[in-house]
């Protein structure tokens, strides 16, 4: 779990305006402990998400959930696992045939506090959203294995800028892409 304070120390370097969202995650990660990794410490608990973006970072890439019927980034629960980089590689691995080397996942671009309504099994709680940020080939092949999703595809920063179905995450994400490059 140093790990992980370690990375948010590092992003409240990177993005010092978000310094109290940092630290409401390190308070988080310190009250909770393990728990903070267990999607069924039902009020809220640790998920992480990746941006998959090519190589130049002018096209992203997205999955259409069927569900929400929107456009969003790769996310997962922690389950247990604390190395949210090491859960990053897996899911992408085992959900999406994406294969990438821990070293190719960039650091963290975003950290999203965000709630989650009540649905049939799971009282309303709030995800501690990790956002991690790769670059890959935009040839590099992958397959769609989520039951809960239509597509995966990959799309320009200028077509994301006209897209409506797309999630208030993916244009958080456009704009701190565009500000740092």
């Amino acid at each position: 779990m140093q790990n992980l304070k370690n990375i948010f120390q590092k992003y409240i370097e990177t993005f010092p305006l978000e310094k109290e969202t940092a630290q409401k995650y390190i308070d988080f990660l310190e009250k909770q402990q393990e728990k903070a990794f267990v999607r069924q410490t039902l009020e809220w608990h640790f998920t992480g998400s990746i941006v998959v973006v090519n190589k130049d970072f002018s096209k992203t890439l997205l999955m259409h959930h069927k569900k929400l019927w929107i456009w969003m980034n790769f996310w997962w629960h922690a389950d247990w696992e604390s190395d949210l980089k090491n859960v990053a590689i897996r899911e992408l691995e085992e959900e999406w045939g994406i294969k990438i080397q821990k070293e190719n996942l960039l650091n963290i671009i975003d950290l999203d506090l965000h709630i989650i309504p009540e649905r049939k099994q799971e009282p309303e709680h709030y995800h501690y959203d990790i956002k991690f940020i790769v670059a890959i080939d935009d040839n590099t092949n992958f397959e769609k294995q989520e039951k809960d999703v239509n597509d995966i595809k990959w799309f320009s920063i200028n077509e994301i800028k006209n897209m409506k179905n797309i999630t208030i995450w993916v244009w958080k994400m456009i704009k701190k892409l565009e500000n740092n490059n």
